[in-house]
């Protein structure tokens, strides 16, 4: 997917509104107006782009191979299978 050079600009203005506590939608449809992003520009801000608070609670989930070798791991196999099945279908996958 090739995303237009403005969206760049796009996310600094998004994550701006975000970090100043506004409201997800009405800031990413007033950028989304401003910068005039196709919808799946809008989908990928949506979903990958976050205030500080927020993504710094998401980094503090993320583990280390080392800590979790030799334990028993669980995975969400229906949400995996989802997104390998939308990959090879060749949907949009943001991870």
């Amino acid at each position: 997917m090739i995303f237009k050079n403005n969206l760049s600009n796009a996310l600094v203005d998004y994550k701006y509104l975000l970090n100043r506590k506004y409201p997800y939608k009405p800031s990413l449809d007033l950028v989304a107006q401003r910068y005039n992003l196709t919808k799946p520009e809008k989908a990928l801000l949506y979903r990958c782009v976050h205030d500080e608070e927020t993504a710094s609670l998401i980094r503090k989930k993320l583990v280390m191979e080392n800590s979790v070798r030799n334990s028993l791991l669980i995975i969400d196999g229906f949400n995996v299978i989802i997104t390998i099945g939308s990959a090879l279908e060749c949907y949009q996958v943001f991870l």
